[in-house]
């Protein structure tokens, strides 16, 4: 009887137990079950297609559709594998503390029928066509639960363009055994400058480096590093090399344009080029100007000349030369051709046997050449590039030659319909103060400038009252002593104006030894970023009379 009743108070006290973790269990389940999910809206709004290296807006909404608060609400955010976050500094540094790229935010609390929203700002890396994943979480506890809920959110983007020009120059047949050069060109259309860059070429079986420019540190001489690459720059890597092989043999050159990002290389854009060994026992080069590095001016009439040789064993008869002009940069109503043939429809010129004796018959070792002079137009497009290729006898060259901006620059003296209001008599008083605006407007036609510097002078009585005004943030100094104006501007970007206003006060002197002027001569001179060549224009003096006669 004993043993029966003490087995019996185990029984008990173990029901007792299993009712009370059910219970606690069922309570939990209950609190869970009663606030549904569904009475919180949360969601990732952001392009689904994206450019490279563009900034990307990720906009996280969530909106309590409940009627009981929500509270301790946090988010955690995601940003896709390859992109860098465009955040505050001290954000940035939080996110590289934690690890990743997650971001934590403290909402707090969300009231009935409330909706947020939080943005988080990131540009994109990456080849065109691939995927970016950006993942969101909250984190919530609705009133007088215990219960802590979490949604989830996942939003896919693709890179639909990448603003980068990549691409290899290297002739379409090469002679065997011969030092060739190969040429990666680079230039970007992005905003925002690209950092650590990485040039990658992949030689292929048979090729032989000799040299490169600029040089390469890495141990197989086929990677270099590009520190910033801006918006408009462009950049060149030229490697010399002997493609050894057979006539016939193809051979093919691959190279990728990278960026390092969280000790990570991530490739942004691919080219490939192929040749061949040269069946061709002919050597042709291309030269203009006297050279293959002239850097061209709108407008300006380019020299140029097609260098043959045979370098073969047989001689070569009734031989033809073609050349491709470039209709978008050179005037194809200013092509003197020499002995040449023009086909203005086509924009080629031909040489042939008939009309030049050096094409009649070409032995082992002689060498010939032809010429042309074309005019380059004055009209062009952003970032122009004069692309010339000659062909002969299954031999190729070709030459592109950049093209300088031109900078359209004014200037004008006012008083009525300034930016200022206008002080004093006019004409001027001797000894009586009087104020005018001198404005001056710049625009660069074609390609990006940067570090452009207005200089000009103030006659005697006159300086600068400090006022100005102008579109973009720029340095204006003056010096009392020297009456010296000099105006800084860091950027101008291919077709856009900028317009500067300066006001000055003048108390004109008795005799000022016989000047009239009311700004002297002004000097402007900046970077072409795209041609590297600096850029410079005068504009004349203005004189008291111009003041009637100038307004905006």
């Amino acid at each position: 009887m004993f043993f029966n009743l003490k087995y019996m108070k185990k029984i008990i006290f173990i029901l007792l137990g299993l009712i009370i973790i059910t219970g606690a269990l069922g309570y939990f389940y209950y609190q869970r079950n009663i606030f549904s999910q569904d009475r919180l809206r949360f969601e990732i709004s952001a392009p689904e297609e994206v450019k490279t290296g563009e900034e990307v807006e990720y906009l996280l909404r969530y909106q309590n559709n409940s009627d009981t608060r929500m509270e301790e609400v946090r988010l955690l955010f995601e940003y896709p594998e390859n992109v860098i976050p465009v955040e505050p500094e001290e954000v940035r540094e939080e996110i590289t503390r934690r690890g990743g790229l997650r971001r934590e935010v403290e909402v707090g609390e969300l009231n009935p029928g409330e909706e947020k929203t939080t943005s988080f700002r990131a540009r994109p890396l990456g080849r065109e066509g691939d995927s970016l994943k950006a993942s969101a979480w909250i984190r919530y506890v609705p009133k007088n639960l215990a219960a802590r809920f979490e949604a989830e959110r996942e939003h896919l983007a693709t890179i639909s363009e990448v603003p980068i020009d990549f691409s290899l120059q290297i002739p379409s047949e090469v002679d065997p055994n011969k030092e060739e050069s190969i040429r990666v060109h680079l230039s970007s259309q992005i905003e925002h400058p690209l950092k650590d860059l990485v040039v990658r070429v992949a030689y292929p079986s048979g090729f032989n480096f000799v040299r490169s420019t600029p040089g390469t540190d890495a141990k197989d001489k086929d990677e270099w590093p590009i520190s910033v690459l801006n918006r408009g720059d462009s950049r060149t890597v030229d490697i010399d090399g002997v493609i050894g092989g057979s006539p016939g043999d193809a051979k093919v050159f691959n190279a990728t344009l990278g960026v390092w990002q969280n000790e990570r290389f991530i490739p942004l854009k691919e080219a490939s080029r192929g040749t061949s060994i040269s069946r061709s026992s002919l050597i042709l080069d291309l030269q203009v100007n006297g050279g293959t590095d002239h850097v061209a001016e709108t407008g300006e009439l380019l020299h140029y000349e097609v260098f043959f040789r045979n370098i073969g064993e047989e001689t070569m008869e009734d031989l033809f030369l073609l050349v491709d002009l470039d209709e978008n940069t050179l005037d194809m109503n200013q092509v003197e051709p020499v002995d040449g043939r023009f086909q203005e429809d086509r924009g080629v010129i031909i040489w042939s046997h008939t009309f030049d004796y050096d094409l009649e018959s070409l032995k082992k070792d002689e060498d010939g050449s032809v010429e042309f002079w074309v005019r380059v137009k004055e009209d062009l497009p952003y970032y122009p590039e004069i692309k010339v290729s000659a062909a002969m006898e299954r031999a190729e060259r070709s030459l592109e030659t950049k093209v300088n901006t031109r900078l359209a620059a004014g200037k004008k003296v006012i008083r009525e319909g300034s930016p200022f209001d206008p002080e004093g008599p006019f004409p001027f008083e001797e000894g009586e103060r009087s104020t005018y605006t001198v404005k001056w407007e710049l625009e660069s036609l074609f390609n990006d400038m940067k570090d452009v510097v207005i200089k000009s002078r103030l006659p005697e009585g006159a300086g600068l009252t400090g006022e100005k005004e102008s579109e973009r943030d720029v340095s204006l100094s003056y010096s009392s002593g020297t009456r010296e104006i000099e105006i800084e501007i860091d950027k101008l970007p291919a077709g856009s104006t900028e317009e500067i206003f300066a006001e000055v006060e003048i108390e004109p002197l008795e005799d000022p030894e016989g000047e009239d002027k009311v700004i002297y001569e002004t000097e402007i001179h900046g970077k072409d970023t795209w041609t590297g060549k600096e850029i410079s224009q005068k504009l004349p003096a203005s004189f008291f009379d111009q003041i009637l006669e100038i307004s905006l």
